[in-house]
Formats: C-alpha cells, sequence, structure tokens
C-alpha cells in the first residue's frame, strides 16, 4: 500500500493494524475507537491532533 496524506486511515490501519495503531498511538491518536477512520484522512487527523502529516506519513511508510 502507498500511503499519501490522503489515503484513509481504515486503509491504513488495515494494511497492518497492530504496528499502525502502535504508531499512531504514540501520538494519542485513539483511531482504532473512533468512528472517523472509516471516512478521515491521514492529513486530517494529523491536522486535528497537531502533527506534521509529512513526517506520520514518512513513519507509517517505514513501518509498512
Amino acid at each position: 500500500m502507498q500511503i499519501t496524506k490522503d489515503s484513509l486511515l481504515k486503509d491504513i490501519i488495515k494494511a497492518d493494524k497492530d504496528r499502525v495503531l502502535g504508531i499512531l498511538g504514540k501520538y494519542n491518536m485513539g483511531c482504532a475507537s473512533c468512528s472517523g477512520i472509516q471516512s478521515e484522512s491521514l492529513e486530517k487527523a494529523a491536522i486535528m491532533h497537531g502533527l506534521d502529516v509529512n513526517a506520520l506519513v514518512d513513519e507509517l511508510r517505514g513501518a509498512i
């Protein structure tokens, strides 16, 4: 899977649930319990949590 800032959280999580949720959890992103993952992009989630989306994309790409 090619992760971009426009990728949906549900698709990123589906690619490697344990690793992705571990990374997101590190930034206090409770995505596993949020219904927004069905339609929310990585960029929107990063903005909501005050994170640099490009750094998050890089970290997720390196893990998957």
